[in-house]
């Protein structure tokens, strides 16, 4: 097996058995690098690239133990690939390694939805928490007015009818109402 300097080893980073045991997020990625593997060989030219042409490509570059099938074993993430034949398949592919990671099609879409619906709940868990931190710095504001107006300084008891017109402000109503404000302003582009 041919050896890189750069890379310094020949250890097994993607495909099947490296990541037997890794969480399901791993093992597909592995897989969807195989299918992107398959789908750009096969956009290769007007009739794509047959397995065994990769297979040969590989072999000239140095990869003597690469057949077909170890084409069809990579493509179906049932073969360990190192970095160094990553890198020579994405050359020989004429695209980058990143590229070959890269949800497409079904994979793309699924992942899409998949977020949505992590930040739709995100989101509803941080407008939840807002709303019981609201909660919370109005009854602060509220025991804090009730100490100011008792106050014997002037000063600290004028404070109190600013809280007490904040929390006329600080409402949940008005803070939805300034909300969708601006959800609208969002929504038209500003």
């Amino acid at each position: 097996m041919r050896k890189y300097p750069i890379l310094g080893c020949e250890y097994p980073i993607l495909g099947y058995g490296a990541l037997m045991d890794a969480p399901d997020h791993s093992r597909e990625a592995v897989a969807r690098i195989g299918r992107n593997i398959a789908a750009h060989r096969q956009r290769q030219g007007p009739k794509g690239m047959s397995q065994e042409a990769l297979a040969e490509k590989m072999r000239a570059a140095g990869w003597d133990v690469w057949r077909q099938s170890t084409v069809g074993k990579v493509e179906a993430a049932q073969r360990d690939l190192n970095a160094a034949e990553f890198a020579d398949i994405a050359r020989i592919l004429g695209t980058t390694m990143d590229r070959l990671t890269w949800a497409q099609g079904e994979d793309a879409e699924h992942l899409a939805a998949g977020g949505a619906l992590t930040r739709l709940r995100q989101a509803a868990e941080e407008a939840a928490w807002a709303v019981a931190r609201l909660h919370a710095a109005r009854a602060a504001a509220r025991r804090a007015s009730s100490d100011a107006a008792r106050s014997s300084y002037p000063r600290v008891r004028s404070v109190a009818g600013a809280i007490d017109g904040e929390l006329g402000d600080a409402t949940l109503r008005n803070v939805l109402a300034e909300a969708w404000a601006r959800w609208d302003h969002m929504r038209s582009g500003g």
